[in-house]
């Protein structure tokens, strides 16, 4: 494998557990959402990062998709 397909997939495993962490954050706003409560301020941060690392996860595993298909592994 290339250094860039190591180093993106050492990206994504470091940014998977961003997710399991965040992740609860999403629930507690939708509930005080529902109960009619302002949502914690650190909870929306949560949510805002949950989101965007799974845009960015899902953006890099498209990138490391290319990557493998332009230049797949030598085998051997």
């Amino acid at each position: 494998y290339s250094l860039a397909q190591i180093g993106l997939h050492w990206l994504i495993a470091l940014m998977v557990p961003v997710q399991y962490l965040t992740g609860g954050s999403i629930g507690r706003i939708h509930h005080a959402v529902h109960m009619g409560m302002t949502p914690s301020p650190s909870d929306v941060v949560q949510h805002q990062l949950h989101n965007y690392a799974g845009m960015a996860i899902g953006l890099l595993m498209g990138v490391r998709l290319v990557l493998r298909v332009l230049h797949p592994p030598e085998t051997g």
